[in-house]
């Protein structure tokens, strides 16, 4: 549960990566973290918002709603989730170049079992 997100004129991925800093400001206080993207210091689009008392799904889910292009997904398998860690998801815009990305995180996320017969 995050206390407070205040954010002002950022873009989506400066949110994610601003998000990430946070928790582990609460998982893992002490620690430094560091992170860079593509598109700018401040990415595409310009995001402003006070949101509290939310967990990061929701948060993810605001900043995506927001941006109005963007989505979120988790790029870990859910036997990760229950712990902090780097990488836990990926926010992305919905073009093409990132679809590939998307995918592949999904892929790493929930391999195919044996058996599976799904394309």
């Amino acid at each position: 549960m995050i206390a407070r997100f205040q954010l002002k004129g950022v873009g989506p991925e400066f949110a994610s990566i601003y998000l990430a800093g946070s928790l582990q400001a609460i998982y893992e206080p002490g620690t430094a973290f560091g992170g860079s993207f593509p598109g700018g210091p401040f990415g595409r689009g310009r995001l402003s918002f006070n949101l509290q008392k939310m967990p990061a799904y929701e948060i993810l889910n605001h900043i995506c709603a927001e941006s109005g292009d963007y989505l979120w997904t988790v790029s870990v398998p859910a036997s990760k989730l229950e712990t902090f860690g780097p990488n836990m998801w990926r926010i992305a815009a919905l073009d093409l170049p990132h679809q590939t990305m998307v995918l592949n995180d999904l892929k790493k996320a929930f391999p195919r079992r044996s058996g599976d017969m799904r394309n």
